[in-house]
């Protein structure tokens, strides 16, 4: 019946042939040159995406060098304590803490305590960094730690263990007037600063004295 539908023309047994052969063709299975197109592109697409994931992922651990990047580019945050929710003393390294009546119910920081909590806590963001620097520096890489490490791990410390209400003493902080700053901004107001008669005149006191609130011992 469908031969009777078909053009005269191509009723012909030539014309037949050469129809079925173009049915055949169309209906051949690919070949293996497109297959292996197919694929390549395939997996050019994969590999595409799966960088696309990588860059997306938050980061945990920091070298060196990254921290700076990503220190420098971070804009003014707001405090973690406001003005008034913490009741804040630093005091200077070098002060004799023999002379001083600290309050029982205070909660006491040191910034080298601080620093050896985060560099054992094998899942911390800083724990690779932190060793990292240790590695290289031994006992005293507290010295080496890169600008804004030490506010930003005391301020991390502080925001899990310091409560509204709180009187805190912070140990041998700040050792300069940067980390002053920076902590001021981030971290919490500092109500007094008590410093040792043979440091009352550097930086860091003396910008302390301008708003009335330096100790001297």
């Amino acid at each position: 019946m469908f031969a009777r539908t078909l053009p005269r023309c191509l009723r012909s047994p030539v014309a037949r042939r050469m129809l079925s052969t173009n049915i055949d063709k169309s209906e051949a299975a690919p070949s293996f040159k497109t297959i292996f197109l197919v694929g390549i592109v395939g997996t050019a697409i994969f590999v595409k995406a799966v960088e696309s994931l990588e860059q997306n992922k938050p980061k945990t651990t920091f070298t060196p060098s990254e921290f700076d990047t990503v220190m420098s580019g971070l804009r003014r945050r707001v405090a973690i304590f406001g003005q008034e929710d913490l009741d804040l003393h630093c005091i200077r390294s070098g002060t004799p803490l023999k002379k001083l009546k600290l309050s029982k119910e205070a909660k006491i920081i040191r910034p080298s305590e601080v620093a050896e909590f985060y560099r054992n806590k094998s899942d911390d963001k800083y724990y690779a960094l932190l060793n990292e620097i240790y590695e290289k520096e031994g006992e005293s890489y507290m010295k080496h730690l890169p600008k804004g490490l030490n506010v930003e791990i005391i301020g991390r410390y502080m925001r899990d263990n310091c409560k509204k209400g709180d009187t805190v003493y912070l140990l041998d902080f700040p050792e300069n007037i940067k980390d002053a700053i920076k902590f001021e901004n981030e971290v919490s107001v500092i109500d007094k600063v008590i410093v040792p008669k043979s440091s009352s005149d550097d930086e860091v006191s003396q910008y302390f004295k301008t708003v009335n609130k330096v100790d001297t011992v």
